[in-house]
């Protein structure tokens, strides 16, 4: 008997216990496994969403470009040289210094010096002494044509101008190489031989050419810079009152052809009335100082047309 209740107390009671904790789990996970997952979602705060297509956007209607506007070159050309307009006066300085007086023909007056950018569109026309300017005064934005004996009429046809291909070409052809503002030209040392007359209608001729090739630059004529003593009187042809007979037809030249005189002649004078002796190894062409001041001198002396020229 005491047996019996030591198995009753020790395993059967303990194995109850065991199986009816197991019938209570079994139903505890029954009734969590069939339950409804809980809303939380309020319906007032649910967005309402309309589906809608989108917007269905018309093509634009396409426009042709308009054809370009093509402005023909001579009505460019004058606006570049002709900056000014102005019913006071007809010509001024590149610096702005009216004019009003001054008269084709006339010596250009002196004025505010320019930098070297007033002859990026110029060109040079000349013999040696222009070739020495070339070489010696410094200048580098302006285009330099020029040679050792040209002369008036053989600047036509001397093929002594190299272009890109290495082939010759004459002065008056180089020239219609580009386009160009300023024409600068100075002659007549080599023709101081001729009759005044032949020179003079022999380079009205080249100006009439220059004028064909460029006819919206301004055309300004150099006087003949003059010689030294020594070589005035070593020579009965290279002197300077031949020189200044010449120029005073360049100067009427200038004054019948509409175009600008500038007196290099004057400017290279000294007390004497000579080109001073230390300004050349010969009496004729300049040494670098002397190319220098020629350059100066230009800067100091230019005159532009305000307005339509005549």
């Amino acid at each position: 008997m005491r047996k019996l209740k030591e198995i009753l107390k020790y395993r059967l009671v303990p194995a109850v216990a065991l199986f009816s904790l197991f019938i209570v789990s079994s139903a505890l996970l029954s009734s969590f496994s069939g339950a409804a997952p809980p809303n939380n979602t309020s319906p007032a705060l649910t967005p309402t969403v309309q589906e809608t297509d989108p917007p269905v956007l018309e093509a634009l209607p396409t426009a042709s470009p308009p054809p370009p506007v093509i402005v023909p070159l001579r009505d460019i050309i004058p606006q570049l040289t002709l900056r000014h307009s102005s019913p006071d006066y007809r010509f001024m300085s590149a610096s702005g210094i009216p004019f009003p007086d001054y008269q084709y023909g006339d010596p250009v007056p002196e004025s505010l010096a320019v930098d070297d950018t007033f002859f990026s569109d110029a060109v040079f026309l000349g013999d040696s002494r222009t070739e020495g300017f070339s070489l010696y005064c410094g200048l580098k934005t302006a285009d330099i044509y020029a040679g050792k004996s040209i002369n008036v009429i053989n600047i036509c046809s001397s093929d002594i101008i190299s272009d890109e291909s290495g082939n010759y070409v004459s002065i008056i052809d180089a020239l219609g190489w580009r386009i160009y503002a300023k024409v600068y030209i100075m002659l007549g040392i080599n023709e101081l031989g001729y009759r005044p007359e032949v020179f003079i209608s022999q380079y009205a001729t080249l100006v009439d050419k220059v004028r064909e090739i460029q006819p919206y630059a301004e055309i300004y004529l150099q006087a003949i810079i003059p010689v030294s003593q020594k070589a005035d009187s070593d020579d009965s042809i290279l002197t300077n009152s031949r020189i200044s007979l010449f120029n005073s037809k360049i100067a009427a030249l200038a004054q019948e052809k509409g175009l600008y005189y500038i007196d290099t002649y004057s400017a290279f004078l000294n007390e004497n009335g000579y080109l001073p002796e230390d300004a050349s190894f010969d009496g004729i062409h300049l040494y670098k100082e002397y190319c220098q001041a020629w350059l100066s001198y230009l800067k100091t002396h230019t005159v532009l047309a305000c307005g339509v020229r005549d």
